[in-house]
């Protein structure tokens, strides 16, 4: 993607570039323009599982310490970003999806005819997604959501991301899935159509966080199927249950009766709008990235050599002002892969060696924890050069339609 993107970027000479979410193509997009001097803008930033075992976080990370205008779509994720002292600037715009939501509900909530091309009624099944390579990619994990699935009351559709119909069907257990009674498995879905199987199920269960907050926006209770998530409110909020692939608590939330609040969390669809506006007064103020031979060059270590080190010492090393300075791992050989390729950095066993140097810059992150972090880093913060956040109207979006809201049993 880098090797796309960046003759193009090249040949455009655009004033900044404008990156989403927190894919490998959000990565590729943020290096490119970091390498090009080109100003970053990320939308969806700031959002944190503090799980290191997802690419998506390591993505995440990288592009909001790469990035000049920071739009975030909560004051959680603000919050993440100030206690990482980050140095771009960062806004509170709310969640561009809500946008998208509003708009497409009144529609997706009558629509009997995807519906009906399922066989389904509304309020009666429960809406199925897994791709997650750390529930799909390994062999005992994949066996223990298979064993979940067949354990979920029917009827329930599967969309079966073609990673996971692979890993199923490698695996052997594909079939196994194909012969249970009450459960469809299909392809990947359309929004349109997914939208209107979200906002009439029963329940979701799933392992994206995309879904996650769909889920939330359609006002329909989500099972998770991870230990921990970036969409940290929808759980404080009581719609959304973290169960892993736990099976007693993943039937246990699904019996649960969702609570009577529903808080507009992301906004109230005027994200886009104040996205624009945010750019613009960035334009104005701030303007593209200066970026001279003459800066300070930001010096810094690289500690744990595994599957990502190598790729984070390479594109920490292509940034412009910044200086690869250490490589440290236990593993003598690992150091020794890596350091024929970087001459000027130091390879060592010994942590303290990078924490103790007085010229490197370092940053602590909090560990992953079940629902939101408990810590932040000891660095020192950087100042907030945050605009003043925005509040949305209390009235939360309409609910789902399909059964009034209930009051959690007491004791629950």
């Amino acid at each position: 993607m880098l090797e796309a993107l960046e003759p193009l970027l090249e040949e455009l000479a655009p004033d900044a570039v404008l990156v989403y979410g927190d894919t490998n193509s959000t990565l590729a997009g943020a290096t490119a323009a970091a390498r090009g001097r080109i100003a970053l803008v990320h939308v969806e930033a700031g959002m944190r599982s503090f799980d290191w075992s997802m690419p998506e976080e390591l993505n995440r990370v990288l592009t909001d310490h790469l990035g000049d205008l920071l739009l975030c779509p909560s004051d959680t994720a603000a919050q993440n970003l100030e206690s990482e002292g980050v140095r771009g600037r960062v806004d509170v715009v709310g969640d561009v999806m809500v946008d998208v939501a509003i708009r497409r509900q009144p529609s997706a909530r009558t629509d009997t005819q995807t519906l009906s091309a399922h066989g389904l009624m509304p309020g009666s099944y429960l809406l199925l997604t897994a791709h997650r390579a750390g529930n799909v990619d390994d062999l005992a994990r994949l066996e223990a959501l298979v064993e979940l699935v067949k354990a979920l009351p029917m009827p329930v559709l599967f969309a079966v991301h073609p990673r996971t119909r692979a890993r199923l069907k490698d695996a052997g257990l594909l079939g196994e899935l194909e012969q249970l009674e009450g459960l469809e498995l299909t392809g990947p879905l359309g929004y349109m159509e997914f939208s209107a199987l979200a906002c009439q199920a029963r329940a979701i269960v799933t392992d994206s966080g995309g879904v996650q907050k769909e889920a939330y926006l359609a006002g329909v209770p989500c099972v998770t199927l991870r230990a921990n998530t970036e969409w940290v409110e929808t759980v404080q909020a009581g719609w959304n249950t973290l169960v892993d692939l736990d099976i007693p608590a993943a039937l246990a939330a699904l019996e649960s009766v969702p609570p009577s609040e529903h808080p507009a969390l992301y906004g109230d669809g005027h994200a886009a709008e104040r996205c624009v506006q945010a750019i613009g007064a960035f334009a104005e103020t701030a303007g593209a990235r200066e970026m001279t031979d003459e800066q300070t060059p930001v010096r810094v270590g690289v500690a744990g050599l595994g599957y990502w080190g190598p790729n984070l010492a390479r594109n920490l090393a292509a940034i412009p002002g910044c200086e690869l300075r250490w490589l440290c791992d236990f593993d003598s050989q690992a150091r020794e892969r890596l350091a024929g390729s970087f001459p000027s950095a130091r390879a060592t066993g010994e942590l303290s060696e990078l924490l103790e140097d007085p010229d490197s810059t370092r940053s602590r992150w909090p560990r992953p924890c079940r629902h939101t972090p408990s810590s932040r880093s000891r660095w020192p913060r950087r100042a907030s050069t945050a605009s003043s956040r925005s509040r949305w109207p209390s009235t939360p979006p309409t609910p789902n339609e399909r059964s009034p809201p209930r009051r959690r049993p007491e004791g629950s």
